[in-house]
């Protein structure tokens, strides 16, 4: 959690913003959040921009920790106001959601190859030819993961071989 006044500059700093973001309190106080604050903060600050609205809840931002990593945020604002109501500066806390997101998006690539499969498995029904299957396969696979080589092994129980192909 961090508050800014109204030129956009912090004025606390808690010890989760300095886990999160790696900047100390000291590094960081009467500095302009875009210091660290990338996207979409940078353009201007959106828990001030707006003084009608009292608080924002899950914003998705972006910032830069001290190491230099960016990381993706969701934060919730909410305006401070002195006892005439007059709007002081701004309040924010943040959770870092990069993990959700990169697992998020391994999830989708998940779903997607198991859509593969679950084609895969109908046209097994509709393929004539044993080799034709083999062929579909391969090259299927391969457009899923064109970095790899793939293999596709048969067992030809007449000739009790073990057949190979590639697809690279």
């Amino acid at each position: 959690m961090y508050t800014v006044d109204l030129n956009c500059k912090v004025t606390s700093w808690n010890r989760r913003a300095e886990e999160l973001t790696g900047f100390k309190a000291a590094e960081i106080m009467h500095n302009h959040c875009s210091f660290f604050a990338l996207s979409p903060c940078a353009d201007g600050c959106g828990a001030l921009e707006n003084k009608d609205d009292l608080f924002q809840i899950g914003k998705e931002c972006m910032i830069r920790r001290k190491d230099g990593k960016i990381r993706h945020i969701k934060k919730n604002t909410a305006l401070l106001k002195n006892n005439n109501g007059k709007v002081m500066g701004a309040i924010e806390s943040f959770e870092d959601v990069t993990e959700k997101m990169v697992q998020e998006v391994r999830n989708r690539e998940y779903h997607q190859k198991l859509k593969f499969l679950s084609r895969t498995a109908n046209d097994f029904l509709k393929c004539d030819k044993e080799d034709d299957i083999y062929t579909y396969i391969t090259e299927n696979l391969y457009s899923i993961v064109p970095e790899s080589i793939v293999w596709v092994n048969k067992h030809n129980e007449e000739a009790k071989q073990l057949e190979t192909k590639a697809y690279a």
